[in-house]
């Protein structure tokens, strides 16, 4: 298994989801945050197993939720560069 790396903005942009589905119901940014950390899980085992959206950026649907981690694989790590709703500009974080 490799290491996982976060972007700052991913950090920022997951954070910013569980606060939002807080606020729509209590316990929901709990339930959020396990999803999330269940798809880096997998993707921690499994690096290749993301669909390629752009270049070597590959990406894992969030179970549960209209989002999906956006990474890439070094050859020593992961980085996550976004956590992308679905309906939102899908391209938004190329060149992070």
């Amino acid at each position: 298994m490799k290491p996982v790396r976060w972007h700052p903005l991913a950090i920022e942009e997951a954070r910013r989801a569980g606060e939002y589905y807080e606020s729509q119901r209590a316990g929901l940014n709990e339930r959020f945050s396990e999803a999330v950390t269940a798809a880096v899980a997998l993707l921690e085992s499994f690096p290749a197993l993301g669909a390629r959206v752009h270049r070597d950026y590959r990406r894992v649907i969030v179970h549960r939720f209209p989002y999906s981690v956006i990474y890439r694989e070094h050859s020593t790590f992961l980085r996550v560069v976004a956590v992308v709703h679905h309906k939102l500009d899908p391209d938004h974080w190329i060149g992070r």
